[in-house]
């Protein structure tokens, strides 16, 4: 992100008044003493903003010819138990729980292709563990689509017994060095059979239209196009 004139000048002055009434040097700064102003800045400072604080004393040894006082081992150190003792922990997402999809289920008008294509999206993600990321294409950029799952990813048993997805890109797999095939077992009788809702998806797709190997997998026809 800028920094803008105003906020630098702000932490700037910060800084210099840190070293004014400590009797430290500025510039250049020792270790110690960057590691005594990280300490000083996070007792009124959130933790989150201390990166921000100190690059402004980056900017100053950079504006001087100087090198960063930032590269040492011991703020990296302090840097940590800051963030170990008074850091904030990521607000977690509540679980997508069995109820929670059955109600979704009802709320879900099946004979929209659309929302066959949602359904069986939500099944393959809850029942495989996968990412949306993962599921689905951010956009319909030829880059994003080329990474989600294919129409060609998908086998399903002739009698409808188990389908296998093949997963070509996730989180920790971003450079196409391997692939993970999950299978999907069907459940006869239950509204979450994950293998029921992509035999459905795919027979509303086929019908007005035919899927190539390269499509995104969740796809749906909307009046006559191909989304």
């Amino acid at each position: 992100a800028t920094t803008t004139k105003s906020t630098y000048t702000s932490m700037r002055n910060q800084y210099l008044r840190f070293c004014l009434y400590f009797g430290r040097q500025p510039v250049p700064a020792s270790k110690e003493t960057i590691v005594l102003y990280a300490v000083f800045l996070v007792r009124s400072l959130n933790p989150a903003s201390l990166p921000g604080y100190l690059n402004i004393v980056k900017l100053m040894h950079d504006e001087q010819g100087l090198q960063s006082p930032l590269d040492n081992w011991e703020l990296k150190v302090v840097r940590r138990g800051i963030l170990r003792s008074l850091g904030k922990p990521p607000q977690q997402k509540l679980p997508i729980t069995v109820d929670i999809l059955k109600d979704i289920f009802r709320t879900l008008d099946n004979q929209r292709p659309d929302e066959k294509a949602f359904w069986a999206a939500c099944l393959i993600g809850f029942f495989g563990f996968l990412r949306k990321s993962t599921l689905l294409p951010k956009s319909a950029d030829k880059k994003e689509t080329a990474k989600a799952l294919r129409v060609s990813d998908l086998s399903i048993e002739e009698d409808g017994s188990s389908a296998t997805l093949t997963i070509r890109h996730s989180k920790t797999i971003q450079f196409g060095q391997r692939s993970l095939k999950l299978p999907f077992m069907a459940m006869p009788g239950s509204n979450l059979c994950p293998v029921k809702a992509l035999v459905q998806m795919l027979a509303a797709v086929n019908a007005n239209s035919v899927l190539t190997p390269t499509q995104p997998l969740f796809s749906y026809i909307e009046g006559a196009s191909l989304q």
